[in-house]
Order: structure tokens, then C-alpha cells, then sequence
């Protein structure tokens, strides 16, 4: 079974849409035993495959996920969630769209939007 996560976790970033969202869709059918090596190998994947794994991460509900996408990497920056609410989200937006200007683009690259409240903190 390691060998089938390591691959599907490699296809993540895959050219093609449908062989991502496949593995995507593999690595959450297995469960939580693809958290560690998911763990281990966001980092090195592209921009693609790491919403990917972030979408593994939210649908397996592990905190390690979270924990990883609390910070903007591209941009060397914490996400400081001391602040007060509103620079909170003044400062995500602002990471976010910086960040998805350095996406590299794919012809069939697609964007989601999720608001997140503090409720969901």
C-alpha cells in the first residue's frame, strides 16, 4: 500500500486534471494512513498539487493539514491570527491573491473561493 500512496501522492501534480482529482480521490478512499507521507511531501509539490493535498487534509479532518496551511510560504509571512478580526482577513485576501498570481497557469486550471469565518478557526 506504501507504494500506491507514494504514486498517488506523485500524481497529485499531474498535467492532467483528471489524473490529479483521480489520485485525489484515491488518497481519500484509503484514509488517515496517507496522512503521514501527505504530511511529509506537500511541501515539494506544486501549487496544484498542494491545494490538492490541502483538499485530503480538510476531507480526512486532520489537524496537521491545518496546521501546514496556516502561514503564506510564498510569501515568507505567518498568517498571525492574534490580530484582530477584521486585519486577520484584510491580511489572507491580500496573501491570497499575491499567491495566486505566482500560480503557474495550466490550460485547465480552475480556482475555488472558500470564505473561512473565525467561527471555523
Amino acid at each position: 500500500m506504501t507504494d500506491e500512496i507514494t504514486r498517488l501522492i506523485g500524481s497529485l501534480d499531474d498535467e492532467s486534471t483528471g489524473i490529479a482529482e483521480d489520485a485525489k480521490t484515491g488518497l481519500m478512499s484509503i484514509g488517515g494512513e496517507v496522512l503521514p507521507p501527505l504530511t511529509a511531501a506537500v511541501r515539494s509539490l506544486d501549487r496544484y498539487g498542494q491545494l490538492s493535498a490541502a483538499e485530503v487534509f480538510e476531507h480526512l479532518g486532520d489537524p496537521a493539514g491545518n496546521t501546514y496551511w496556516n502561514s503564506h510560504e510564498r510569501l515568507d509571512q505567518p498568517l498571525n491570527l492574534g490580530m484582530p478580526w477584521p486585519d486577520v482577513v484584510d491580511a489572507a485576501g491580500e496573501a491570497a491573491l499575491i499567491e495566486a498570481a505566482q500560480v503557474d497557469p495550466h490550460s485547465d486550471l480552475s480556482a475555488t473561493i472558500e470564505w473561512v469565518d473565525h467561527a471555523d478557526l
